[in-house]
This record gives structure tokens, sequence and C-alpha cells, in this order.
């Protein structure tokens, strides 16, 4: 009796002891923990503050893109140019059409101008109050607006490049507007020919996407200028200080604070200043000089705190109810862990699945052939798994881009570690598509690389609707937009690479006499013609071919031997030539032709677009001096011809 009663009393002491201990244990560590997540508060709204400050950057930039793909599309429009070149009532009836079009498809803008190079409004499209079209001013109203600043500063931007007002309220005869209206202003210079020509500017309703811009469940948001003014706030009454008149200034509303971040206002990134988050947004409203500020919302961060709390003692709750139980079931332990490990390996393995089945991912071994495949992979490209597995993954290059085009994203990962851009994949059939490409390297724990992986996305769709804005809307040949975009990578590359690059302007001949005596509309049917005989010369991937407008064209491509460049070029001219369409009024033939001059940029460090297209365009004047209908080509800085025909 007394024998059992003692084993009894052990048991019941050692599993006493036992709990105990795992209690103490368990109550210490849950105190530690809802200390550490008190911490991790802080670090949780740091983390939080830079998702926001990166989406509203991001917010800020599409909206600024989508405003410069308006002016730019605007500004290099036919429209436009055909005005400038021809003035007719036509073509300004075309003109003001296209801007009507645009004011009323964007319902943002409050004013759509274009002012010539003296200042002068030649077309403008207001939205008045309460209109639900667009309008066109009428001529005899238009003004002189050459002393405005937005006109003097706009006109002395680089071409292609764009200007920025501040971000204000709008006024009206001197006044501010009521109801008030945010605004902002974006301009671009036109330039015709490397001669300035105008502005294009188009004032920008504000109220709507700041209201958006302050949105968020998580943040009070602000916007101050570079002397501390309120531009828009969470708090109504702190917006357009400087305009309104109000006095709230950074340094009344957080005086504590105030210095440090008008101090840091242009350092870029995002700072903790005592309880406010600060970044600067001087990239994106220059003149302002804007910083954002974010204050976390008091509410927010007291239930994020109560949530925590509220943890803890949920945790502490269930261990003190747990710890005898699990005590006397002490052997159940390992049981419970394994039914948790497996859980946990069923939802991994669930997850690889997914990510299997939906993630465009493959594995490559030092030699680049194919380890691994996703079934994602495999399915969009036409096959099995396994059949990927042992292949080159040069038997996915495709057929249609130059020699070396894939070469030089081999080179960039063993230059820099990893590579990633848009990269065009052969599917097993041979059709080829676009992929936003990543390759990344792999290496085993001792840091050696063993291969590499590679993850895709599917754009092709994207690349074709980016091929139609880059196409000239006559006779389908890239645009100059286009041609600007290109020429610059290029030639950044052939720098690189010490390579040789290849220019060619070509000009119609006497097509203004063509226009004269056939017509503007017969004129486009040449266009066309020669658009088609250019293009069926051009056989090779890295040969470009750009209508940079009216009656001129350009070339660019790469050859670093003389006279095979000038008999490919001098193959453009005669096949044009070789159309036979009728010029009676042309002076050196009686069908239509072509001259072009053609320069050749060495490996030459420090050569700039406007230089290159001023040698081509010096070329091409030398070919019309020589008679015409004849091809005269140069190396980049001299004014030799070396070959002509």
């Amino acid at each position: 009796m007394g024998l059992r009663r003692f084993k009894s009393e052990s048991r019941l002491y050692y599993v006493s002891l036992f709990a105990l201990f795992g209690l103490a244990i368990a109550l210490c560590t849950a105190f530690l923990n809802y200390r550490v997540e008190l911490v991790s508060l802080d670090a949780k709204l740091s983390q939080n503050a830079e998702v926001v400050f990166d989406l509203k950057i991001k917010e800020f930039d599409n909206f600024n893109a989508g405003l410069e793909e308006i002016v730019g599309s605007l500004r290099d429009s036919s429209f436009l140019y055909n005005y400038l070149v021809d003035p007719s009532p036509a073509n300004y009836d075309s003109l003001a059409a296209c801007i009507l079009t645009i004011a009323n498809s964007h319902l943002s803008l409050m004013q759509v101008r274009y002012l010539d190079e003296n200042g002068l409004e030649r077309v403008r499209v207001d939205w008045m109050v309460g209109d639900k079209r667009a309008h066109l001013i009428e001529q005899d109203l238009l003004q002189d607006k050459s002393n405005r600043y937005y006109f003097q500063e706009s006109s002395q931007v680089p071409p292609f490049h764009y200007w920025y007002s501040n971000l204000d309220l709008n006024v009206e005869r001197g006044t501010i507007e009521i109801p008030e209206k945010p605004v902002l202003r974006i301009a671009s210079p036109v330039y015709i020919n490397q001669q300035f020509r105008g502005i294009v500017i188009v004032n920008v309703r504000m109220k709507e996407f700041l209201n958006r811009f302050l949105n968020n469940g998580v943040f009070h948001l602000s916007l101050i200028d570079k002397d501390g003014y309120f531009l828009i706030s969470h708090d109504e009454e702190k917006s357009w200080s400087r305009y309104r008149e109000t006095g709230y200034q950074i340094g009344n509303v957080y005086p504590e604070q105030a210095n440090k971040i008008l101090h840091y206002s242009g350092d870029g990134g995002l700072k903790k200043i005592g309880n406010i988050f600060t970044g600067s947004f001087g990239d994106l409203l220059s003149k302002d000089g804007a910083v954002l500020l974010m204050v976390a919302d008091e509410g927010t961060v007291n239930i994020m705190r109560e949530e925590r709390q509220k943890a803890a003692v949920f945790i502490v709750a269930i261990i003190v109810l747990l710890s005898i139980p699990l005590a006397v079931l002490i052997s159940r332990g390992p049981a419970r862990l394994h039914k948790k490990i497996s859980s946990q390996n069923r939802k991994l393995t669930e997850s690889i699945e997914l990510i299997d089945k939906n993630i465009h991912r493959a594995s490559l071994d030092l030699q680049r052939n194919f380890q691994e495949v996703s079934s994602a992979l495999a399915t969009s490209l036409g096959g099995s798994k396994a059949s990927f597995v042992g292949v080159q993954y040069s038997q996915l290059y495709c057929t249609l881009q130059p020699k070396g085009y894939y070469d030089r994203v081999w080179e960039a990962v063993e230059r820099d570690g990893s590579w990633s851009g848009e990269l065009q994949h052969a599917k097993g059939n041979g059709e080829c598509y676009w992929a936003d490409t990543v390759v990344l390297p792999k290496k085993n724990e001792d840091g050696i690389l063993v291969g590499y992986s590679l993850i895709y996305q599917d754009i092709t769709d994207k690349k074709r609707i980016e091929e139609l804005s880059v196409r000239d809307e006559l006779t389908g040949l890239y645009n100059r937009r286009f041609f600007n975009a290109v020429i610059s990578k290029e030639l950044s590359q052939a720098q690189r690479d010490k390579g040789v690059i290849v220019f060619a302007m070509m000009d119609l001949d006497f097509f203004k006499q063509y226009n004269d005596n056939y017509g503007h509309q017969q004129g486009d049917v040449v266009l066309k013609q020669v658009s088609a005989a250019i293009s069926s010369k051009l056989t090779r991937g890295s040969d470009y071919c750009f209508r940079l407008g009216g009656e001129e064209f350009g070339l660019l491509f790469t050859e670093k031997d003389n006279e095979r460049t000038f008999d490919f070029v001098d193959s453009i001219r005669r096949a044009v030539e070789e159309v036979a369409i009728e010029h009676k009024w042309s002076s050196v033939s009686g069908v239509v032709t072509v001259s072009i001059g053609v320069v050749v940029i060495g490996p030459l460090p420090g050569v700039t677009v406007d230089q290159v297209y001023k040698g081509a365009d010096e070329a091409l004047y030398a070919a019309k001096n020589e008679g015409r209908n004849c091809v005269v080509l140069r190396r980049f800085g001299s004014d030799k011809n070396e070959t002509e025909g």
C-alpha cells in the first residue's frame, strides 16, 4: 500500500515538475515573443511604408508616362508635320480634328494646344465648364503666349524631351478658379529637320488622380513643395496652403521634424524622421521639388498593437491549458510532430506542383543542356518534360535573329552573374515567340557554379502591340519615333563592342514636283511602292528601314566592308528605279529615283546620334550635288566620297 502510494506520488511529482518546467519555459517564450512582436511592429510599419512609397512613385510615374505618350503622339503625328510643311486649310482642319479626338478621348485634359515658334497659339482645344465635349477655339480668339513662362521654358527643352510645370491650382484672370481645379501642364518642343517649330502643351485636371493618390488605409499622405508648403494632404484644410494663403507649412505642422525633412528632401529613397516617413518626389515633380510625407494612422497602429497583445494572451492561455496534458501525453508528441511535418510537406508539394503547372521555368547544366523544365514551359513549347532533358538550349534559338543575338546574353551572364530582358525563342514547331526572360546562376553549397536557372513569361501579344505603335501608318516601315530609340541603342552597342554600323539617308528626287503635278494622293501611292522596293532588299534581321518624314527614308545596318556596303545600298537605289514609276517632271530621269547618302561609323568613342544624322545628311546633300539618282558613301568625320555611283 505504501509502495503504490509512493509510486503514485512520485509520478505526480515528476509529472508536476515537468509540467511546471515546461510551463515556465512556455511563459518565458510567450513573453519574449510578445516583446519581439512589439519591436517588429515598427519594422512592419517601415516595410509597409516602403511598399506604399514605391507604389505611389509608380502611380505617379505611370501617370506621367501616359501624359508623355499623349503629348509625344501629337508632337510626332503626321497631321502636325503636314500642317507645318503646308499650313493649308485642309491640313489645319486635319490637325484640329486630331487634337479634338485626343482631348475627347482623355477626359482629364483641360486644354490641348499647339504654339508656333513665335509663341502664337495656332490650334487650341478647351473643355468648358459643363460641356460634354471639347471645343475648338476659333482662330480669331487665339492669343500670343510668347511671354508666358511655360512657352519660354519648354522651348529650351531638348528635342523629344518633356517639360513639366508646377502642380498648382488653375488661375483665371489672376484669381484662383472656384471650384478649385488642381492642374499640371506638360509640354514638348516640336522640331523639323533640327529646326524649332513650336511646342505642344496640355493642361491636365489632377483632382481625380490626386484623390486616388491620397487614398491609403495605413498612412495619412501629404505632398509638400521644396519650401515646406502643402500641395495636397489627407487633411483637406492643409492642401494648397501656398495658393490659399492658409499659413500651413511643414514648420508649423511638424516643427520638430521640419528641418530634417527639408534637409533630406533631395536625397532620394525613403527615410524615417520621428514618426514620419518621407521620400523625395523631385524626379516626378521637379519644379515643386515635391516630398511625400507618410504618417501612420494611429487607429491602425493601435489595432495592430492590440492584435499582437491578443495573440500573446491567446498563446499563453493555450500553453497553460495544454501544459499538464502534454506532460502526461508527452509520448504522443513525436506522432503529432510527424503529422504536422507531413501536412507541411503536402502543402509544399502542392505549391511545387502549382508552380510547375503555371510558371515557365527551366534548369540548364554548364554546357547549357536542359536538365529540367516545368510542365508549363514544356506544354507551351509543344512537348513533354522528358523530351527536353539533355536537349541543347540553342535548339530553342529563333532563326529570325542574327548571329550573336544570344551570344550577348551569355556574355552578360558571365560578366554580370545574371541577365534579364526580352528575348525571342522558338517552339518545337519552329514558331518564334517573345518572352520576358531571367537567367540566374545555380551554385552548390560550396558556392561553385553548376548551371543556370531560366524563368520565362510569354509577352508575344505585348510585342505585337508594340510593333503596331512603331510602324508608319502609310508605308508600314518603322516610324521616326522608333528610329530615335533604335539608333541610340545600336550606336551605344557598337561603341561597347567596338563594332561598325552604317546609316544611310535617302530622298526621292524631285518629289515636290511629283506631288505638285500628279497630286498628293498619287504621291502617297509612290511612297508605298518605294517602301516595298526597299523592304524587298532587307533580308537580315538586323537591317532596319525607317520613314523619317515626308519622302525621306533611313537605313540602319551593320557591315564592315565599304564595297559590300555600297553594293547593298546601290541595289536599293536600283530597285527603286526598276519599279519604273513615271515622273515626267524629274530632270534626272523619266521615272522616280532616289539619292542616297551613306555614313560608316567606325569603332569611335563619343559619337552622338546628332553627329551621325548630320554626317548622313551631308552625304545625301553631296549625292544631290552629284546629279541625284546616285549613292555617296563616306566614313564618319570625312568629307571624302570613298565610293559612289
